[in-house]
Order: C-alpha cells, then sequence, then structure tokens
C-alpha cells in the first residue's frame, strides 16, 4: 500500500513517546507547528539515551553492564557506578526471562501500522510455548514516576511488534514492563489482554483519522501537558493549571464594595487538593519564565521586561596557584587542601586492583558500609514506592 504525502506530512505526529499528548489534546500537534516550535532535548535525556546505549550493548552482546564500566556513552557520559547498577536491574530480569525460553529483541525498531510512525522498542520478549509477550520500557529519570498501567506509549509498541512478527489472534498475554531503577528497584508491571490492545489500537486509528481531518480540539491535563513545549503559550493549559490546585477560593465583600480575602480556614481536603496539584502550577510558572528568557536571548525582550546580569561568586583561576602561594606563606597541606577518603567506587577498584575474588571485596565492603534509612517524604497514594514504615518520624523538611 502507497503512502500518501499527507500521511507522511502526519508521521511525526504520532510518536509514541508523545503519545499521552496527541491521543488526549488532539489540537496540540497543529497548534505546536504554528507557533514554530520543536521538540529539545536536556541534559537528563541525554543521560538517559547514556544509559538506554549502555543496556543495548550489554542486552546484544550478553555481557553484564559491569563490563562497562568507564566506557563512554552518547559521546559524553561515562558509564559510573550509578548507572550501571540501574541498568543492571534490567538486565538480569531480562536474561532470567531469556533463560526461560522467551525470544529478546533490543533496541528494535517498528513501523506502528495504526499511526504509520516509526517506533524503538528497548525490550521485547516473546514465548511461542506460552504464547506470552512482554514489552518492556527502560525509564532514566526519577522526577516523574511512569506507570505500565494502559500505558499509550509502550500499547503503541506492543502494537508495533504484533504488526512486525503478526502476532495478532496468536498471544494470549500481554504484560507491559517498565524499568525506572531511581525511583525503584523491581519492575513494575502491568498485565494487558489481547482484547484490551485491540480496543486500544481501534480508538487509536479513530483519533489519527481524526487529527488528520483537522477535527481537533485541546483537552489539558497533567499528563498530556507535562511534555508539551507549547505550554507556555497556550491559554487552555493556562486556565487548567490555575484551576487545578483550586486557587480561585471564594471571596467575602466589604461594606465598602471591595473583595476581600475569606477568613475561613481552608479544610483538609482543599489543603491536600493544593498539594496534588501544586506539581502542575509550578510546570507552567516554570515553562513561562523558560518561554520569556528565551524570547529575551533571542533579542526579543518582552515589553515590561529586561535582561540582567546576577551576582556571581568568586573562585579560583587556577587551585595549582592558590596551593603554591598558600606553601610560600608557610601553612600546611592540610590547611588548604584537607583529604578525605575517596568513595565507594573507587575503593571497589582499589580492591579489584589486589586481584580479589568478588566474594572477597564484596565482604570487605558489607564490613566497613551501612546503608542509612532514606527519609519520609510525602507522595500521591498511587505511587509504586512502599508507604514508609520505619517508626519515629525525622524533623519534617518539606519538599517542592
Amino acid at each position: 500500500m502507497s503512502t500518501s504525502n499527507a500521511d507522511r506530512a502526519h508521521a511525526k505526529t504520532f510518536s509514541p513517546s508523545k503519545a499521552d499528548i496527541w491521543l488526549s489534546c488532539t489540537a496540540q500537534p497543529a497548534f505546536k507547528d504554528s507557533l514554530g516550535l520543536t521538540d529539545t532535548s536536556s541534559e537528563a535525556a541525554d543521560l538517559g539515551t547514556a544509559a538506554h546505549e549502555l543496556l543495548e550493548v550489554a542486552l546484544t552482546t550478553e555481557m553484564h553492564p559491569r563490563k562497562f564500566k568507564g566506557k563512554t556513552f552518547n559521546g559524553r557520559f561515562v558509564a559510573d557506578d550509578r548507572m550501571i547498577n540501574g541498568v543492571a536491574i534490567c538486565y538480569e530480569w531480562v536474561q532470567t526471562k531469556v533463560l526461560q525460553g522467551y525470544k529478546l529483541h533490543a533496541e528494535r525498531r517498528l513501523i506502528i501500522a495504526v499511526t504509520g510512525e516509526v517506533g524503538t522498542t528497548d525490550i521485547t520478549l516473546w514465548n511461542p510455548t506460552t504464547k506470552h509477550l512482554i514489552v518492556g520500557d527502560y525509564k532514566n529519570g526519577s522526577g516523574y514516576i511512569v506507570d505500565p498501567k494502559k500505558n499509550r506509549q509502550m500499547r503503541l509498541y506492543a502494537c508495533g511488534t504484533c504488526d512486525a512478527d503478526r502476532l495478532w489472534g496468536k498471544f494470549d498475554r500481554l504484560t507491559l514492563v517498565i524499568f525506572q531503577p531511581n525511583v525503584a528497584e523491581e519492575p513494575q508491571e502491568w498485565e494487558d489482554s489481547p482484547a484490551g490492545l485491540e480496543n486500544f489500537r481501534r480508538k487509536v486509528g479513530e483519533i489519527v483519522d481524526r487529527i488528520k481531518a483537522g477535527k481537533t480540539k485541546f483537552a489539558p491535563s497533567e499528563k498530556a501537558c507535562r511534555w508539551c513545549p507549547a505550554k507556555a503559550q497556550c491559554k487552555s493549559y493556562a486556565t487548567f493549571a490555575i484551576a487545578a490546585a483550586a486557587l480561585d477560593f471564594e471571596q467575602v465583600v466589604g461594606a465598602n464594595g471591595v473583595a476581600t480575602p475569606s477568613c475561613q480556614s481552608l479544610t483538609l481536603t482543599e489543603i491536600v487538593n493544593i498539594y496534588r496539584n501544586m506539581g502542575t502550577v509550578y510546570t507552567f510558572l516554570k515553562s513561562v519564565n523558560s518561554y520569556l528568557y528565551s524570547e529575551a536571548l533571542a533579542g526579543r525582550t518582552p515589553p515590561g521586561l529586561k535582561l540582567v546580569e546576577t551576582s556571581a561568586d568568586r573562585k579560583w583561576r587556577n587551585e595549582g596557584d592558590v596551593m603554591e602561594a598558600l606553601h610560600r606563606l608557610g601553612f600546611k597541606p592540610d590547611d588548604y587542601a584537607p583529604r578525605s577518603v575517596v568513595g565507594l567506587g573507587a575503593v571497589e577498584t582499589l580492591l579489584k586492583s589486589k586481584k580479589m575474588k568478588p566474594a572477597e571485596r564484596s565482604k570487605v565492603i558489607s564490613s566497613l558500609t551501612i546503608k542509612p534509612d532514606g527519609r519520609p517524604t510525602l507522595a500521591d497514594a498511587e505511587d509504586p514506592r512502599p508507604a514508609y514504615s520505619k517508626g519515629d518520624f525525622p524533623p519534617l523538611e518539606a519538599e517542592l
């Protein structure tokens, strides 16, 4: 079947990784294009790409991620203990499935028929004996918890896998798995069904047709707008963000006709509502600041604003010159360059240089280290992490 120019023009609209945007807010793609906006990367996203590269090379070579310690990924990120430990959780889980008879595809590019878009799955596992399909996605971030339940991105990957391998009507089970080691050490799983996936595919097809026909509407939500580059200029999102935290409380009009804030106390329900939605307002305000700042940097300073220079702390021109000068003045090295024990990773490297066996190294490290309890922090009730139950609570340190 040939592909029309219109279909090719819309292909970038239906990116699986942006599915929460265009499947909810169908007006977003055209609105973003009208503003001339493009998706940009970030330091966290670039680091995530590096972790994905480490995972891919480990899975394709069947070599544990530890074998690649010190190697550079995505051009500039060195595989350190944090990256390796996170990727290892996913690698070891996948290898267990492979030993159970599952066929693995890592970083597989697929054409998703219902959208015409290309997507890349991190992990697909297929067991022809049990007719069980597993689609896994590795998430390196920690600021936003990704839930596999009815995950649109992963469901699109599952559709693409069924298209490529002709599995429609042949699989009995579908499991979506999120690996997010910087949030939860255990993979988060959700069981989908053949009927559920086919129903999802049908609804996606209907939405794709509406977008192509221009029958769209704005539908702001926390999930749909979180990664939208147009949210700073979107009136629908501004209205949603302000309303979400219930900041527009009823006011009392005094005898002089001036509205004054109500002196009634907020209910606990209202306070919880503000807390649960403050991230939406914060994200909105942050996006407005970022947009205005970028406009000013580009020479289009918004009326009523200006760029100013902030104060900066002084720093040494050259630390070697500093140490030499202080040495000449009679100070001892511990006075100006106090020493401290190197980090855990460096000690492990030292132990390896002694050609110690892994069990011996582990025994030494275990005898010298402790893992303190993490401090409690508020989270939504649906957060996958277990509830805090360590007894006495330490002094409150609120997180914003």
